[in-house]
């Protein structure tokens, strides 16, 4: 049972960390894209 509790809350975690990456990695990229727009249209 305890090892059990260990790699479900060590799974979640992961998870958790490599959505978070994932949906920072995006903004980021979102925001330069959107900073070139903005720079076309000037």
């Amino acid at each position: 049972m305890e090892t059990n509790l260990i790699s479900l809350i060590l799974l979640s975690f992961f998870i958790t960390s490599l959505l978070s990456w994932l949906v920072l990695r995006t903004l980021k990229e979102g925001r330069q894209a959107l900073s070139e727009i903005r720079e076309d249209k000037n």
